[in-house]
């Protein structure tokens, strides 16, 4: 996986526009998945989107993905 990144992160969305994470979004799913490295997860998907290894996601979809994900990630260290 990828380095900590640090909050306001930004992802590119679907349309091309970017979706900004804020800290306070990473910090909420730090608190919810203590055991993972929330960031470097936020990291990863960064750059699967990137490469166009994952679809991007839409604006109204995009939250509920990445916490879908890292709920994912979370079930797999445990």
């Amino acid at each position: 996986r990828q380095p900590r990144i640090g909050g306001n992160m930004r992802v590119v969305l679907r349309d091309g526009g970017e979706y900004k994470i804020s800290k306070e979004q990473i910090e909420y799913w730090k608190m919810i998945y203590p055991d993972l490295d929330v960031e470097s997860e936020i990291g990863y998907l960064k750059e699967m989107w990137t490469k166009n290894a994952i679809p991007r996601k839409t604006a109204k979809n995009i939250n509920k993905f990445i916490n879908k994900w890292l709920y994912k990630q979370n079930r797999e260290d445990i």
